[in-house]
């Protein structure tokens, strides 16, 4: 892994165990030789993260996308939740229907009875 002059001020030395020092140090685990991710982006996200860094809520790059990732995360964790109590709820449903806990209704009773709930009362 090559440094670029000016990374860090140590990045002057030659020795490969200072040069791994000051990667580390630079990248702080962003990126390393034996885990590299390199992500391409459309323009439209590449105008998008570098507005997000130019407004100051970010410092670079990486925090935009780490935080769009967190984000997503958290938006499919919540999707499964969802997903699981409506799981949970259908097999309630079918529990009820194997124990024959059901009625018989046709679209016009159910209009029926939703008509009488509005109606005013006396």
């Amino acid at each position: 892994m090559k440094i670029a002059r000016g990374t860090c001020p140590e990045s002057r030395s030659d020795t490969r165990d200072v040069q791994t020092r000051i990667v580390k140090a630079c990248t702080m685990g962003v990126e390393t030789e034996e885990h590299p991710m390199h992500v391409s982006l459309t323009d439209r996200l590449n105008d998008y993260v570098r507005e997000k860094v130019a407004s100051g809520l970010y410092n670079n790059a990486s925090e935009v996308v780490r935080e769009a990732l967190r984000r997503q995360i958290e938006q499919e964790m919540s999707e499964e939740a969802r997903l699981a109590r409506l799981r949970e709820a259908i097999d309630i449903g079918w529990e009820q229907a194997e124990r024959g806990e059901v009625s018989e209704l046709n679209i016009k009773d159910i209009l029926r009875e939703l008509d009488a709930e509005q109606e005013p009362v006396g």
